[in-house]
């Protein structure tokens, strides 16, 4: 029989459904930049100081990456409960902004975003700090150039080849002029020091008229009317690879397009993609959710003709037997061009309120006229619309509002779907910080108490990171939130021949009770938007025991848990 253990402390409120639990170990709060003279500075929350992080099992030490701190920090987490900065290494300006990280074999693979971040990338290759060497620095082997903003990146498990998804995000270069860099993946293989091979793979067979077209692919720049930008956009341009998984035999990787509601597989072994997989909508028609922020609280209900785009950011790959399954961070994301960006202004997004009178459906029209119902909810445009009558027969909003699992040789339709229940087990346990949100505006004086359902309108239950870990036969998942930075643990039964995920735990730390700002200059604020997560197995830990780290964009601080097994010896 499940147990329910409730442990109340200071900061945090620990809830466990099953026999596995989340134990916090550490918490150090990085820095956001460095002042004239060298010295650290903590500007505050939002500012990108921990992005992501790599682990180094050999030396146990643990890579955080800022991005507008242009910083990478070697921690010491021999002993995870009390981590030490080793040092920290400072990218310049030229160099670019640090986006993604990974390490494999004793090389660490830094990713970075050009200045301009229209141009091209780069990767840069170091040699991982060695214990008790007395090196206060990385050094350099090389580095290599990729694609415009390259957005995540991926070693093989042999360590021969890494994968880096180049986002391509439309914006300005240096003379302001408008450009839109066509999304692509990188394949880098060989010795980093010497002349490696670097291939662009690209996206130009998707385009319209060529063989991979494929119309259900969702392009939605491609909707932008001429009267606001008079140029052509293609699919490749509107493609814009994201996150990367690869697979245990290091023949193929599978790479998210967020915005495009799709994922992408590449073929290693020929740098070809040969194939872009339209995911399908989800259908709240049955499934409670809680989509306003003035409906006076909490309150998740049932909408006929509602559905909601997937959109996986964060993804990761697991086997069962001969199987192969991706778990997907069913993130969500609108598609929005700004003035000062982009030079014109245009969104793939409204309010439903404003739309309302486009609908053809009586009862969602009323729906989305009630501020208390869907009124408030951003949805997409582009989605939804009769193509007779150019009317809404239905509305999607942006992001599933949790995690799926799909089959690779059949993703038609995900194995396992959360459907509701993280805003479920949110309401159950964190229901005065339901769907919180952080506002810049207001954070000397609102809480996360008092910014409760703040997201709702949004993408709620916004899962912004995933990782899944054979740990010694038990398969571990972590699911991590962004704006309520939550994470939901979960073990994965798997005799069947079919992952069947099975919750155990969910844990927010933070206080809730006192201003944002006092939170963070307390140290008490918690994992405000988790950018990443990675289950440190047992075989791989520093105390044989599995960990989780976790990095978080709004706190700008590294968090270490334990994983810890609960489950009884029954003689």
């Amino acid at each position: 029989m499940n147990t329910l253990l409730l442990v109340l402390g200071i900061t945090y409120l620990h809830v466990t459904m099953g026999y596995t639990s989340l134990k916090p170990l550490s918490y150090v709060q990085l820095p956001t930049g460095l002042n004239s003279a060298g010295g650290e500075v903590f500007g505050g929350l939002d500012l990108k100081a921990s992005e992501a992080a790599a682990f180094d099992h050999v030396n146990s030490i643990l890579y955080v990456i800022g991005s507008t701190s242009h910083l990478m920090h070697a921690i010491d987490i021999i002993n995870p409960a009390k981590p030490v900065r080793l040092f920290k290494h400072k990218f310049t300006i030229g160099e670019g902004v640090p986006l993604a990280i990974a390490i494999c074999g004793g090389e660490i693979a830094v990713a970075l975003s050009a200045q301009t971040d229209t141009n091209e990338g780069h990767v840069r290759f170091y040699r991982t700090y060695t214990r008790n060497s007395g090196a206060n620095d990385v050094f350099l082997d090389g580095y290599v150039t990729v694609g415009s903003r390259p957005r995540d990146i991926k070693y093989t498990p042999d360590c021969n080849i890494v994968v880096v998804s180049n986002e391509g995000s439309a914006g300005k270069d240096e003379g302001g002029a408008y450009v839109d860099p066509e999304g692509s993946v990188t394949i880098i293989q060989g010795e980093k020091t010497g002349n490696p091979s670097v291939r662009l793979v690209d996206f130009l067979d998707f385009n319209i008229g060529q063989p991979n077209y494929n119309m259900q692919i969702r392009t939605p720049s491609l909707y932008i009317p001429k009267s606001v930008y008079s140029g052509d956009t293609t699919v490749a341009q509107d493609l814009e690879p994201e996150q990367v998984t690869i697979t245990s035999d290091s023949r193929t990787a599978y790479v998210t397009l967020r915005e495009n509601n799709a994922i992408a597989r590449v073929n290693l072994r020929t740098s070809e993609i040969p194939s872009v997989t339209a995911l399908p909508r989800k259908n709240w028609q049955y499934t409670g959710v809680d989509v306003s922020d003035r409906d006076g609280g909490v309150h998740r209900r049932i909408f006929p003709g509602l559905q909601s785009l997937r959109q996986p950011g964060a993804l990761a790959s697991f086997e069962i037997g001969n199987k192969k399954f991706l778990v997907t961070a069913d993130a969500g994301g609108i598609k929005e061009y700004t003035a000062a960006k982009h030079g014109f202004a245009w969104s793939d997004s409204a309010i439903a309120k404003t739309i309302a009178a486009q609908i053809e459906v009586p009862g969602l029209k009323v729906n989305a006229s009630n501020d208390e119902y869907l009124g408030r909810l951003f949805i997409s445009t582009v989605d939804g619309k009769n193509a007779f009558t150019g009317l809404y027969s239905h509305l999607e909003m942006f992001g599933g509002r949790g995690f799926s699992i799909w089959d690779t040789s059949n993703m038609q339709a995900p194995v396992f779907d959360t459907e509701g229940t993280l805003e479920e087990y949110m309401e159950s346990f964190y229901k005065p910080v339901f769907n919180t949100d952080y506002v810049k505006a207001t954070a000397t004086y609102t809480s996360p108490e008092m910014n409760r359902d703040f997201a709702s309108e949004y993408q709620g239950a916004h899962v912004s990171s995933i990782d899944v870990a054979d740990n010694n036969g038990t398969v571990l998942m972590v699911a991590g939130t962004w704006s309520t930075g939550t994470l939901f643990l979960y073990t994965v039964d798997t005799s069947s021949g079919q992952p069947i995920p099975q919750f155990q735990a969910i844990y927010r730390a933070g206080n809730t009770d006192e201003p944002w700002a006092d939170l963070y200059t307390q140290k008490t604020v918690g994992d405000l938007y988790i950018s990443d997560v990675g289950i440190i197995t047992s075989d791989k830990s520093p105390v044989d025991r599995p960990l989780l780290y976790v990095t978080s964009s709004g706190a700008g601080a590294v968090s270490v848990y334990e994983i810890v097994d609960e489950t009884p010896n029954i003689p």
